[in-house]
């Protein structure tokens, strides 16, 4: 962190440092210490150096029952390289929630990101994970219709079946509990649909495709 810091905040940290070297009161101290950072970054954040040479967050709950890292953070830059790999930490350790809990949960561990909230959303819309979890659906388009789709004809020329069921039913010969199927033909081109009886789903029963196809061609609707 030090390191860090004294990359991204050399200026500050010279400034404080000096400050803080004087001899004069503690409003002169304030002052100079305004004067020089009021156009930093972190000048909203009252900065200051603690006993090890961390930059970390002033402000007024100095008084609060909170830990010293909550109440003073350390301070982190924007755009660093550590500091990304301090907040996709978090980011994970809260399995890719969303921008409220992460960065709450990377102030709670005593970090202060400068830039947080665009930096977290950032690193959310990035994150494989939560582009996953969170995208939208992707919609393909659908392909070109086929040539027996397309084709101009008499009905039933080019059809597609299906079977559905079974059905419990009690026959004229008085069998309960009868097994029937349906096997279903629509016309590609006029969507027209033809249900035939199955009275099992075995290939002799199927069979009754030859049938539909007799019935079609005698009634002059397709032509074999």
């Amino acid at each position: 962190m030090k390191s860090i810091q004294k990359e991204a905040f050399k200026e500050e940290l010279d400034i404080i440092g000096q400050s803080l070297s004087r001899n004069d009161g503690s409003r002169d101290r304030a002052k100079a210490k305004k004067k020089f950072l009021k156009k930093s970054s972190i000048y909203r954040l009252d900065p200051y150096v603690d006993d090890t040479g961390i930059l970390r967050v002033g402000g007024r709950l100095h008084q609060t029952d909170l830990t010293f890292q909550e109440k003073h953070p350390v301070l982190l830059p924007k755009g660093h390289h550590v500091s990304a790999l301090v907040l996709r930490y978090y980011h994970e350790q809260v399995h890719h929630q969303g921008r409220q809990i992460t960065h709450g949960a990377l102030r709670n561990a005593g970090y202060w990101l400068v830039g947080g909230h665009g930096t977290v959303a950032s690193l959310i819309s990035s994150c494989i994970t939560c582009r996953r979890l969170r995208g939208s659906m992707l919609e393909q388009k659908m392909a070109d219709l086929p040539p027996d789709r397309a084709e101009i004809g008499l009905p039933f020329t080019n059809v597609g079946f299906d079977a559905f069921g079974p059905w419990t039913v009690q026959t004229r010969s008085g069998a309960a509990d009868s097994k029937r199927w349906g096997l279903v033909f629509t016309c590609l081109t006029s969507r027209a649909i033809h249900i035939e009886l199955l009275e099992t789903m075995d290939a002799s029963s199927i069979m009754c495709l030859k049938k539909v196809l007799f019935h079609t061609r005698t009634c002059g609707m397709i032509e074999v």
